[in-house]
């Protein structure tokens, strides 16, 4: 858990940067066959000892979804990864839309995102979060049960803020070092919202950045539109994704603030 004394190393993160190692740390000490009840206790405490650096508001997060996010080696150097923009966030937002897989519950429960392909579809929840169990992601009418299990009552809209910020932040650390320097605030944004929907692996190996790092900037955008199919289909959604993240990308108008 964090220490007290640390709070001049740790004032000027972020409340998300400041749950994520507090959870890291807890996690640390877990035995690998910790029960479920018994580590979102510890995690509770674990966020109650830095609830002062979070707006003072504890942000529960499933020990499954955390173990997804604390992986000691990539989180180390938290402080140092970049944020988005508002503009980045604001366009994921945009796209991903917040769902509820059963309007007659007070919260947001899971739902699968292939509603006209549910055996490929995903089970999600809040702000396009995918949910992961047993090393791998929740798909198909086999694992509605293990989903709703894992989110029995459902979370919070605040709960749904905390997971992406997690997703968003989780984007930016892997993308981070695929990047040159000097990408500006606007490529930078267009960039995450691109890899929070195809992935940051997808980016590593894709002809837009290699344009984009060879300094071929146009070249670069005009490789966003092409990342419009699913299942070798077009899709009129991510056609409108891939442009408007093409167009922020091109923006040299200003900067929407830092988030």
């Amino acid at each position: 858990m964090i220490d007290r004394t640390r709070r001049s190393q740790v004032e000027h993160w972020t409340g998300t940067e400041r749950l994520i190692v507090a959870a890291r740390e807890a996690v640390e000490v877990m035995p690998a066959d910790v029960r479920l009840t018994d580590a979102s206790a510890l995690l509770g405490a674990a966020f109650e000892s830095v609830a002062d650096y979070i707006d003072g508001q504890a942000l529960p997060i499933d020990i499954v979804e955390t173990r997804r996010y604390v992986r000691v080696e990539q989180l180390s150097a938290v402080p140092r990864i970049r944020p988005v923009s508002l503009a980045g966030r604001s366009l994921i937002k945009s796209f991903e839309s917040l769902k509820d897989g059963d309007t007659k519950t007070p919260n947001l429960d899971p739902y699968n995102d292939r509603p006209d392909d549910p055996e490929k579809g995903t089970w999600t929840i809040g702000w396009g979060h995918a949910i992961w169990f047993g090393g791998r992601f929740l798909k198909g009418s086999k694992d509605k049960a293990r989903a709703a299990m894992l989110y029995p009552n459902g979370i919070t809209l605040a709960e749904a803020e905390t997971l992406f910020d997690g997703d968003v932040l989780e984007t930016c650390r892997d993308i981070g070092p695929l990047l040159p320097e000097g990408v500006t605030e606007n490529q930078y944004a267009a960039l995450v919202c691109f890899a929070f929907n195809v992935g940051a692996g997808a980016l590593g190996t894709s002809t837009l950045l290699r344009k984009f790092k060879a300094g071929d900037i146009e070249g670069a955008a005009a490789q966003f539109v092409r990342w419009n199919k699913s299942g070798g289909k077009v899709l009129p959604g991510l056609t409108r994704r891939r442009e408007a993240e093409r167009n922020l990308f091109m923006y040299t108008g200003g900067i929407v603030g830092i988030s």
